[in-house]
């Protein structure tokens, strides 16, 4: 039998997009563009593999001052969190999940015309990923 060492905290960071509410000041994602199509749960993108989550390509635009104004991004299909079902009770045994990058950008904290940048740091998400569920009959590692 293995022995893990285990450690909790309060879950994975939730992408927020807009502006986030009582917002004092600070860079944040402000808008996502799509770019191209998603790639549809299901879709076989390795041969004889199926995608657990569909996962969008597009470019999130910050906040007017800051720097980089924008950021390649990947982000989860909000209408679909579900994912790994039971083929006999379709019920769903994991969920999907923004996988997020954190990123050193610089805020202008002065005028356009007096600049004073200073360093922040903000969460990208960068994959769609799927997470199974503690409580489900399947298993993320073999039990030996």
């Amino acid at each position: 039998m293995r022995n893990f060492m285990r450690l909790y905290d309060s879950g994975p960071a939730e992408v927020q997009e807009g502006k986030p509410e009582n917002w004092k000041s600070g860079c944040y994602l402000e808008k996502f563009v799509p770019v191209g199509n998603c790639t549809q749960r299901g879709d076989e993108e390795i041969w004889g593999y199926e995608k657990l989550c569909t996962a969008c390509q597009g470019v999130y635009i910050l906040s007017d001052d800051c720097f980089p104004a924008f950021f390649n991004s990947v982000v989860c299909d909000n209408s679909e969190k579900d994912c790994i079902f039971d083929q006999y009770t379709a019920m769903a045994h994991g969920k999907c999940q923004a996988k997020t990058l954190s990123f050193k950008v610089m805020r202008n904290k002065g005028t356009r015309e007096c600049e004073e940048w200073i360093f922040e740091y903000l969460d990208v998400p960068i994959a769609c990923e799927c997470f199974l569920s503690k409580t489900s009959f399947l298993h993320a590692v073999p039990e030996l």
